[in-house]
């Protein structure tokens, strides 16, 4: 009895002795290092859509302003900015009404030119919004809603819709406005710029 006694405390004292040691590293193994948190890079954020800067203000849109020269405008769609040889008003000078073409506008926006600047641009489908956020499919109480004291409703030209004509919230501004087309209920399509072109119910025709 007494030599297993001593055997088991003899075992008993191993165990206990080796417990806190730590496992020696092999010959070739290695240890990772921590990262260097410095050299980690960030996670990248997705870059932004193209037409998040695409929205309308009663002086423009994005990077068109209106009153700007064509060569201005066309500047500023990075040189891609074209008049149409076919433009329904083929006259020359101050009074050439046309809607230049370039692949920089998103889709269902317009740019509209008079003689040799930008008077006006429009929406007539898509998804693009006003700086409030009013957009094509608002109901009309929206946009009395998102400009409070500034809508004038008047009777559409051609059917049971209205125009509301909003004008501009700063005080020196008496030149721009934006106008909403509706059919009564809803908005279709709407623009910015200067009278009287923007208030020109034909465009160019």
């Amino acid at each position: 009895m007494r030599s297993i006694a001593l055997t088991a405390l003899f075992l008993f004292a191993a165990a206990c002795g080796s417990a806190d040691d730590a496992a020696p590293v092999a010959e070739g193994d290695s240890i990772a290092a921590a990262p260097d948190l410095d050299s980690v890079a960030p996670p990248q954020t997705p870059a932004a859509s193209a037409d998040t800067a695409w929205v309308m203000r009663h002086d423009g849109m994005g990077p068109l302003r209106v009153g700007m020269t064509l060569d201005e405008a066309r500047t500023a769609l990075g040189g891609d900015l074209a008049m149409n040889p076919d433009s329904p008003d083929h006259s020359e000078g101050a009074d050439r009404c046309d809607y230049p073409r370039s692949a920089r506008l998103p889709a269902g926006v317009q740019v509209m030119v008079v003689g040799e600047r930008v008077v006006r641009v429009e929406v007539d489908s898509g998804t693009a919004a006003t700086a409030e956020g009013a957009r094509i499919g608002d109901a009309e109480a929206r946009i009395q809603q998102l400009y409070p004291g500034r809508v004038t409703v008047e009777p559409h030209k051609y059917t049971d819709g209205h125009y509301l004509v909003v004008r501009s919230a700063a005080a020196g501004d008496t030149t721009n406005l934006l106008v909403f087309e509706t059919d009564g209920r809803v908005v279709k399509g709407f623009r910015a710029g200067q009278k009287p072109q923007v208030q020109w119910v034909e465009g160019c025709s």
